[in-house]
């Protein structure tokens, strides 16, 4: 185990400040712009959602998005293998003689990670497009989530931009890339990285690839084809090999007849450790009910659902959409 010095705390902090500039960058905009998130997904998980109050996060390989990781992993051993990498190994190697090397392993280490030990939810940024989507949804997404019976539920932003550590679950944002666009980031992403070349040179190698690597691997797993941009997914991530918490809860589940291990995040908040917000009444900012022949027996089911998980004024926070929907 690498052992850091009393001084090096503070340099570790600003190179880890710069590699992770662009998600940092995304986190503040969503702050000052109090951005909600949505969950669209079906009535049937919806009500179990409420009744138990938690969320279930998947393993990545049973998500319907697990295509789109391999889409990002590809991007990234192209661009560290391919255009940039004189420049990406002239960069770290001017940092530490054989850093390139050290980074290279651990990412591909990661690629086991990916594969067995990452779990995911997926949620969207809510509003803010040229449809008012408190009152009819995405359309998009609607038919993404096709079928009679779905609902969104719009979430406040406050447990997914806070800095808190509790539940060792994060959220990144998602990139849109295509191979050009992916190869301008990079550039700017290893000029970065070069711009705190003579701090990161006070730090010992492990340290530096582990940051550096695992910036890749979140990179990896949060970069997706830009003809999916339309969604503007973030992503809740939690890795228990990694970082395990004991707030969230393990077990094993079927889905559409596949048992598979799971982890759940009860919605309460955790204030000893400064995570507010995931109470089912600060958490909910309405739920809307998709294009459905069903909506008013499944909005009185949906006030109840809510009444009981403990949100006040259910009522005005259930909704119909009323947008038309052609399958």
């Amino acid at each position: 185990m690498t052992t850091l010095s009393d001084g090096q705390g503070d340099a570790v902090e600003q190179f880890g400040e710069a590699v992770f500039a662009t998600i940092r960058a995304r986190f503040e905009e969503a702050k000052q712009k109090s951005i909600r998130f949505v969950h669209y997904t079906s009535a049937s998980n919806a009500i179990r959602i409420l009744k138990n109050r938690e969320v279930t996060l998947r393993s990545a390989p049973l998500m319907n998005d697990f295509s789109e990781i391999r889409y990002g992993e590809k991007l990234v051993w192209d661009s560290i293998t391919g255009p940039h990498e004189f420049r990406f190994r002239t960069a770290l190697e001017s940092i530490a003689i054989g850093l390139p090397e050290v980074v290279t392993r651990y990412f591909q280490a990661y690629g086991r990670l990916r594969a067995l030990e990452t779990y995911m939810l997926c949620i969207s940024e809510h509003g803010d497009g040229i449809v008012d989507e408190d009152m009819h949804g995405r359309l998009s997404m609607w038919r993404a989530y096709g079928g009679d019976t779905n609902v969104a539920l719009v979430l406040n932003g406050e447990p997914f931009l806070q800095e808190s550590d509790a539940l060792k679950a994060y959220s990144f944002p998602v990139r849109y890339e295509d191979a050009s666009s992916f190869s301008n980031f990079m550039e700017l992403w290893i000029s970065s990285v070069e711009s705190v070349s003579e701090i990161a040179r006070t730090l010992p190698i492990e340290t530096l690839a582990k940051q550096l690597a695992f910036f890749l691997h979140v990179l990896t797993i949060s970069t997706k084809h830009p003809g999916f941009a339309e969604e503007r997914e973030w992503r809740v991530v939690y890795e228990p090999s990694l970082q395990a918490s004991s707030y969230l809860v393990e077990d094993f589940i079927q889905i559409n007849g596949i048992p598979q291990r799971v982890f759940k995040i009860e919605l309460k908040d955790v204030p000893e450790e400064g995570f507010f917000g995931a109470e089912p009444n600060d958490l909910l900012d309405r739920l809307i009910i998709g294009p459905s022949s069903y909506p008013w027996p499944m909005r009185e089911a949906f006030i109840k659902a809510l009444t009981d998980a403990g949100v006040q004024d259910a009522g005005e926070k259930v909704w119909v959409s009323d947008i038309p929907i052609r399958r």
